[in-house]
């Protein structure tokens, strides 16, 4: 009985990791899953206030953690407060972008305590398999697309296509490869052969032609140097070359902005110092600024601010409005939050470093640095893909044997 029980678990846990990885391509076909990733997050906040209110005693949040949940609670304050006092959008709007923005941070607090009683080394050791199919699959998939035009391309970059396939957009693709490359990485050391789909992950990711997920590439060679060949983690002059490294990329990003005032992107960057300057010192609240639901619920900021006549950004074309993460938080939540914003983000690293299996600590970096490079150019921490990432950015930092968040 109990080994059928544990079939059943293990078959379970499988089909929840294949829906979470592909949910852009389901959602391509069946649109309900569109919504997937904010009802995980609502369920995990459920689960996790039950678990704190009724079995406090198995449940420890350490200290990090704790000041992750403070500091979001100020920023939704703060956000609110914005909405107060400026009145640029409706109550539903709002609630809808606060759900999007807190998604992520909700998943990575309360995924340890929902898979509390799951050995996290098992559960590697079962997806490993996959993963392995999943990489080769994707790649003749890839391969066969640029010869047979069997799903559609975005775009033709360099004179090649950018590959997407039965993703949404090739930034799904690339995502969804970066978050191979981190899981196969994580099982090196009992899998040496995962080298091998790794590589054809990284194939996969540069077929997109997305140059922010490129990027990603020399930042994980040089992790891959650092912690897997040299075995030791992240040192503050490891950290200076991968900012510079970073800043390579993002100094290109801006150059390009600065070029190109009139792009979506560029117009909404610069706006964002506008406004929080204007609004000092927080901001104009939720759902008013740089956020998919700002367009949906056309914010009245973008009149006022005359980015309704920037091409994707009016109210009947507002495609490109959340092109971009660090803009909407200095729009939203001036520049307090994102001085907030910016200390969650630390307070993940501090628990991912205090992490004492190094190839865990591996994965976590690896898809925390990735959710970081695509913020200068792509929503990542609000989007869709965060809750994929924080799920196992989560559970490889989970401490199955205390019952608590993470390793101290």
């Amino acid at each position: 009985m109990s080994k059928k029980y544990d079939r059943l678990k293990n078959i379970i846990l499988v089909i929840m990791f294949y829906i979470l990885i592909f949910q852009n391509a389901l959602e391509n076909y069946f649109k309900a899953f569109g919504i997937l990733d904010e009802a995980i997050s609502l369920i995990l906040l459920l689960y996790g206030i039950y678990m704190i209110i009724f079995n406090s005693k198995k449940v420890k949040i350490d200290k990090h953690n704790v000041q992750i949940i403070i500091c979001s609670i100020v920023i939704g304050a703060i956000g609110l407060t914005g909405n107060m006092i400026y009145k640029y959008q409706e109550t539903i709007p709002l609630i809808k972008d606060g759900i999007a923005l807190f998604k992520g941070i909700i998943t990575y607090i309360c995924v340890p305590m929902f898979f509390m009683d799951l050995k996290v080394s098992d559960y590697l050791e079962i997806i490993n398999k996959h993963l392995k199919i999943i990489s080769v699959s994707v790649l003749i998939l890839v391969l066969g697309n640029f010869i047979f035009d069997i799903f559609p391309h975005y775009e033709i970059r360099f004179g090649i296509k950018s590959q997407q396939i039965f993703f949404s957009h090739p930034t799904y693709l690339a995502s969804f490869s970066a978050l191979l490359v981190g899981l196969l990485s994580v099982n090196l050391k009992k899998h040496k052969e995962n080298k091998i789909y790794i590589f054809i992950s990284l194939i996969i990711l540069t077929t997109t032609l997305r140059f922010k997920a490129i990027a990603f590439i020399p930042i994980y060679m040089y992790m891959f140097y650092i912690v897997i060949i040299k075995e030791r983690k992240l040192q503050i002059k490891d950290i200076v070359i991968l900012c510079i490294l970073g800043g390579i990329f993002a100094a290109t990003q801006i150059r390009e902005y600065v070029q190109n005032p009139d792009w979506a992107r560029s117009a909404l960057s610069i706006t964002s110092l506008k406004i929080g300057r204007d609004h000092f010192p927080i901001g104009t609240g939720f759902g008013t600024y740089a956020s998919w639901v700002s367009g949906e619920s056309y914010s009245k900021i973008y009149d006022i601010y005359g980015l309704n006549k920037v091409w994707g950004l009016s109210s009947d074309f507002y495609w490109f409005v959340a092109d971009t993460f660090w803009p909407m938080i200095i729009g939203q939540f001036g520049f307090i939050g994102l001085a907030i914003y910016t200390f969650i983000i630390y307070k993940i690293y501090r628990n991912i470093k205090n992490n004492d299996n190094l190839y865990y600590y591996f994965g976590q970096i690896l898809l925390l640095l990735y959710l970081l490079v695509l913020s200068v150019a792509e929503a990542s921490f609000s989007g869709p893909i965060v809750v994929m990432y924080m799920v196992f950015i989560g559970l490889l930092g989970k401490d199955k044997d205390k019952g608590i968040s993470y390793i101290k």
